[in-house]
């Protein structure tokens, strides 16, 4: 009797309230469809299959481990409406169309975030979207195909005013690629195992900062930029190619380099067919060349850390770039006026790259007692040397608690010297 009058209760509230029975069987692009402006849709834990496409303002928010395991020639998730909110969800998407994403966004404002995607297309593309912000993503792409082979991981195009940060990409082409936007910033984010780290092609007012990009090819590439800030990134151990460089600046003007930790690249730092820009600040180390210049000019680069390079310095067809006041730690300096700067000039002369690019079976006598010889009996073109009038004395990037003040104990034994070679001559003249 007790379960007669339990399905007739319940088949009584089916009549009244159609949705509780309907509420199971809906699909996630219906519960779209049919939602409000604003509305907050919860997504139960699950595996899904659909794709999506969200024209209006919700928040999607998934419950547990959600799951959209997508196949299909649209993206996994198209989003173009604006204030829209995608958070908790993880995407696996794989599609038959070339050039497709996994999340596609043609609106402004909206925000994503702790969204894991694995795919060979693109993870996300902005395309004229702006002020978006992505956050938390993780970015895992297919490792199996060769680099040219793979697409990138979030991809920008003509999109303004956009941050993405704390996102995790590796095994794409470029982790993030911005071309033709304007005022994007991009902080706290890892790239690994990609063709670049990051890639701005033609843009205006971009900032990065406090990204680590590692054991890419290169890890990032300015190129046809203006106003461009790059500051505390990490880039290290890009060297997977003969011509791998922690950073490139090309055709990149009035930008603004400081701050930065650049160690164990082939190339440090490439400067080329740039001008009006300012490197300071920057720890560049262990590199095998820290610094190269190519038809470079107007620069200013000064108080950086050039620091167990195998080839400090290079420079060709440029001219007018102030190289002055950074710390060489091959330079043996004297300050005599004990301002902290060298009153010797120091030269930076390419010579075993000069040597072992012409003779590459020279590289077997790096450090050779006689390699050094001949480094001092002769000396590349001077167009291909880099000056620094005014070199510091002490390293600008290390803790000052304690200082060493080598230029006073450096005064003061070449002032005892003078003193004892004066009483030799005295004590020889007195003699005879």
């Amino acid at each position: 009797m007790r379960r007669f009058l339990g399905i007739i209760t319940f088949s009584i509230l089916l009549l009244m309230m159609p949705h509780l029975g309907e509420a199971n069987t809906k699909t996630i692009q219906e519960r779209i469809d049919e939602a409000e402006e604003g509305e907050a849709i919860l997504i139960p834990s699950g595996t899904y299959e659909e794709a999506l496409f969200i024209d209006k303002q919700v928040t999607i928010s998934g419950e547990g481990e959600v799951l959209f395991k997508v196949k299909h020639n649209k993206p996994a998730i198209t989003i173009a409406a604006d204030d829209v909110s995608l958070e908790n969800l993880s995407i696996q998407y794989d599609s038959d169309e070339a050039d497709q994403a996994a999340i596609y966004i043609s609106g402004n404002h909206n925000h994503l975030e702790s969204i894991d995607i694995k795919t060979s297309k693109k993870a996300v593309l902005l395309d004229e979207a702006h002020y978006n912000v992505l956050s938390k993503l993780t970015v895992q792409g297919d490792a199996s195909l060769a680099i040219k082979e793979r697409q990138r991981g979030i991809d920008l195009w003509k999109a303004n005013y956009n941050t993405i940060n704390h996102t995790q990409i590796s095994d794409t082409e470029d982790a993030i690629y911005v071309e033709s936007g304007s005022d994007n910033v991009l902080h706290d984010n890892s790239a690994a195992n990609s063709r670049y780290g990051y890639h701005l092609m033609f843009t205006k007012n971009s900032e990065l900062y406090a990204n680590e990009s590692y054991e890419n090819i290169s890890g990032m590439m300015i190129m046809g930029t203006n106003g461009t800030k790059v500051y505390e990134n990490n880039l290290f151990d890009n060297q997977k190619n003969v011509q791998s460089l922690g950073l490139l600046l090309f055709d990149v003007r009035h930008a603004l380099i400081e701050n930065n930790e650049i160690r164990r690249n082939r190339i440090g730092i490439f400067v080329e067919n740039a001008a009006d820009n300012e490197i300071r600040n920057n720890d560049v180390a262990n590199n095998f060349v820290g610094l190269q210049f190519k038809q470079a000019e107007d620069n200013l680069i000064h108080h950086n850390a050039f620091t167990a390079n195998v080839v400090q310095g290079q420079a060709e067809a440029s001219m007018d770039n102030l190289t002055n006041h950074n710390f060489w730690s091959n330079h043996t300096g004297l300050d005599i006026t004990g301002d902290g700067f060298s009153d010797l000039t120091y030269k930076v002369d390419p010579f075993y790259l000069h040597v072992t690019n012409k003779y590459p079976a020279f590289r077997l006598l790096f450090q050779a007692p006689g390699f050094n010889f001949l480094e001092k009996m002769m000396h590349t073109p001077i167009e291909q040397q880099l000056v620094d009038d005014a070199p510091l004395m002490e390293n600008p990037l290390l803790p000052t608690d304690e200082p060493a003040d080598k230029s006073k104990t450096i005064l003061l034994i070449s002032s005892l010297l003078f003193v004892f070679s004066l009483s030799i001559i005295y004590m020889g003249v007195k003699q005879s």
